[in-house]
């Protein structure tokens, strides 16, 4: 036996390294991320094979056209402004005031693009729900209910920024985690102990952007400050003009 042991080569070193370490402690960040991800698309897939199994062949086009639809709207509304709101706030979000200002902007912007998406959308949805046999009534209330859950859309789209910035990978999680597990919750008691439709389905959905929307707002009151004025120049003063072509 000998007098001395000496350890395997190499292994106290990596062991010890700040680069292992941090490569390590990373890979936890994500694969916890990834996890929590996988199990939101798992509920979410639930909560879709749900709707299918329960729904009539008329209501499921019902709350696939509307579903549809605001999905659209929300995509007509947005046009480049989360990638510039990452862009630009990638430089300011230290700074409360001018991050104040910078999500001031995003969410003027995308309510105003949001009202034309409306007028342009609304029509189509309309006839579209129409063409498959929704009553007036029924069709009115389709609309009104989209309508309200894009209005909140808009600020979870903006808001939800703000935690990605800032890398607060948890809280991201656990807003998502959270609106699928109350999404699929309500709907199993709808299906299985009241009643479930599409008007139904659609303003539960809407009910869980609400939820979200509260939470994001809880959030980010503890990072900026609701209210400041847009088009701030000092939220652009740090942007550089692109060079002019000759």
């Amino acid at each position: 036996m000998p007098l001395i042991e000496f350890p395997p080569a190499g292994v106290t070193d990596v062991s010890q390294s700040p680069y292992l370490q941090r490569l390590i402690r990373s890979g936890r960040i994500v694969g916890g991320f990834v996890t929590v991800q996988v199990i939101v698309q798992m509920i979410g897939f639930a909560s879709g094979i749900l709707l299918i199994r329960i729904l009539d062949q008329r209501d499921y086009a019902f709350f696939t056209i509307a579903n549809t639809m605001q999905g659209t709207l929300n995509l007509l509304a947005d046009i480049g402004i989360s990638i510039g709101l990452v862009s630009i706030g990638g430089g300011v979000w230290q700074d409360r005031r001018r991050f104040s200002e910078l999500i001031s902007t995003a969410l003027y912007v995308r309510h105003r693009l949001a009202l034309v998406a409306v007028i342009a959308v609304t029509p189509a949805l309309y006839f579209m729900l129409a063409r498959n046999g929704a009553s007036l009534t029924y069709t009115l209330l389709l609309i009104v209910i989209v309508l309200i859950g894009l209005a909140i859309q808009l600020d979870v789209g903006v808001l939800g920024v703000i935690p990605r910035l800032r890398a607060d990978i948890k809280v991201i999680q656990r807003i998502d985690l959270v609106g699928a597990t109350v999404r699929l919750t309500i709907l199993v008691l709808l299906a299985f102990v009241f009643f479930l439709n599409a008007g139904i389905a659609v303003t539960v959905a809407t009910v869980v952007i609400m939820l979200q929307y509260l939470l994001l707002r809880r959030y980010s009151a503890r990072v900026i400050d609701f209210g400041k004025s847009p088009f701030s120049s000092s939220v652009f003063s740090h942007v550089k003009p692109a060079p002019s072509r000759k």
